[in-house]
């Protein structure tokens, strides 16, 4: 993820730090100009009984970053089958509401991340 001012130059860039490929999926900035970043991550379950021996684990994340780039937060679910948040909105109250496909129950973890320098 990166952010650029308006004319052009960088601001930050961002990556995240899942030790597994992710894919946002969608992005929204709220009236105090957080940014939220929700996606995708497939991590692989060893011994499980996928067809090479190999289960995907389906997780999403929802990620709020200050407006300088700085993580606050990571929200994250898994389960067996496909998760993905697919849509995000944030309302004048700061919520965020997220929609997306789910399979089984939702489960959700927060992360608190560390102070940044």
């Amino acid at each position: 993820m990166a952010s650029f001012d308006n004319a052009g130059d960088v601001v930050f860039v961002r990556q995240s730090r899942f030790p597994e490929p992710d894919w946002p999926q969608s992005l929204v900035v709220d009236d105090r100009d957080n940014l939220f970043v929700a996606g995708g991550i497939v991590e692989e379950a060893t011994g499980a009984t996928g067809q090479d021996g190999v289960t995907p684990i389906w997780r999403t994340y929802l990620t709020k970053y200050d407006r300088m780039g700085n993580e606050v937060w990571t929200i994250w679910s898994g389960g067996g089958g496909p998760n993905w948040i697919v849509d995000l909105v944030t309302d004048h109250f700061g919520n965020v509401i997220m929609a997306g496909q789910y399979s089984g129950g939702v489960r959700l973890r927060r992360t608190q991340c560390p102070a940044g320098p």
